[in-house]
């Protein structure tokens, strides 16, 4: 049995092709998927608390947390059709997964 969606990603990922094997491209690949990881937990405060704790982790999240990303996830593509260069990666589907549904009910 496995354990953890990110472990169970990676796995699926090499399994089918879509995690680099390269290791330089691999922990790139990893430190976004992190940090996607980052900005769900960044997120947490917004459904917990009362009105006014919410809306101000909204506004964290909205000015801070996530333009942050943005910008790293905008350098990371730059240029490049997908993350994985001409291929789509692992970090692609993390990342449609996100911009589809951010608000997936986890918290």
């Amino acid at each position: 049995m496995m354990f953890q969606s990110a472990a169970i990603a990676r796995y699926l990922g090499a399994k089918h092709g879509y995690y680099p094997t390269d290791l330089v491209k691999a922990q790139e690949c990893d430190s976004m998927v992190d940090a996607l990881s980052d900005l769900y937990f960044n997120m947490k405060p917004m459904y917990l608390g009362n009105l006014w704790t919410k809306f101000f982790a909204f506004r964290e999240f909205r000015d801070e947390h996530l333009p942050n990303f943005m910008s790293r996830i905008d350098k990371r593509l730059e240029g490049k059709k997908y993350f994985g260069g001409d291929e789509p990666n692992l970090l692609d589907f993390h990342v449609g997964a996100f911009t589809t549904n951010p608000l997936d009910g986890r918290f």
